[in-house]
């Protein structure tokens, strides 16, 4: 076990940067999500476009059901267990990171599970997080 202290952070940090600079580790079996280039789309042409866009295109399988789901996950490491199993039954997830901001449960709340409630449907937060005992 490694205690949660910031020197046992910057020592797994120094030792993952190493393995990896070794070639003992992948680059890519390690994703931070934090940090992301952000830029405007391009397409060759307008029909790349529209054929992309095709590709995107779904009806929201929620919409009429009684029911209404999202998967919240407490740590952003997470997401891509998320993306196999939520991804396919078109079930919205997102990443608290540690905890949820005022900011984004307001959103939650007025701008999407609002809209649900006042459909009639039943609202249903599957909130993933660890829960250490503290004692």
């Amino acid at each position: 076990m490694i205690a949660n202290k910031q020197n046992e952070y910057d020592n797994l940090g120094a030792l993952v940067s190493a393995a990896r600079l070794a070639g003992l580790i992948d680059w890519d079996h390690i994703v931070d999500r934090t940090r992301n280039l952000r830029s405007n789309a391009h397409w060759e042409s307008a029909a790349n476009m529209a054929a992309d866009v095709a590709e995107q295109f779904a009806l929201d399988k929620w919409a009429s059901q009684r029911d209404y789901v999202e998967v919240w996950i407490e740590k952003d490491a997470f997401v891509g267990v998320l993306d196999v199993a939520c991804e396919p039954l078109d079930v919205p997830y997102f990443s608290c990171r540690g905890y949820t901001s005022q900011s984004e449960m307001w959103n939650a709340a007025i701008r999407r599970l609002l809209e649900h409630h006042e459909a009639g449907q039943n609202l249903h937060i599957i909130h993933l997080a660890d829960h250490a005992h503290r004692g």
